[in-house]
């Protein structure tokens, strides 16, 4: 599961040229993945925050932090930038927050699931990502 997440009380800003219809640029993106084990359901969930700011023009663009440094994709095999997305897990109680919505609902043991804090991603054998990584980038 993936979409916007547009925060209350925070200005949103509009891409488009004119004579277009005009698209808001949400303040984060959501990821949910779940999967289902011999162990039960077990679920990752992530936040990728849009740091932005309007140019003169007022569309936006995009800021890096130091501790939140992006790479564009075809540039990320120059930096020999490490794909590693840890630093993005949060709860899925935190996702629903902030977006006013409820994910499995009907789920047996849902409360421990969205309220799980994972400190790790699942391994992936070599085999599914060598090769396919973004602008080269490498798996830590």
């Amino acid at each position: 599961m993936t979409g916007p997440i547009f925060d209350e009380g925070r200005a949103i800003h509009y891409i488009g040229d004119n004579g277009e219809v005009p698209v808001a640029v949400p303040h984060a993106f959501f990821k949910i993945m779940v999967v289902e084990t011999q162990w039960g359901l077990q679920a990752r969930a992530f936040i990728y925050e849009h740091r932005s700011a309007p140019r003169r023009d007022g569309q936006p663009y995009p800021i890096p932090s130091e501790s939140d440094p992006w790479v564009k994709c075809s540039m990320a095999g120059n930096g020999r930038h490490d794909y590693d997305h840890t630093d993005n897990l949060v709860s899925i109680a935190q996702i629903e927050a902030r977006t006013g919505l409820q994910f499995l609902p009907n789920v047996p043991g849902r409360t421990e699931l969205v309220s799980a804090i994972h400190d790790d991603l699942w391994p992936i054998p070599e085999q599914f990502w060598s090769g396919f990584a973004c602008g080269g980038q490498r798996a830590p």
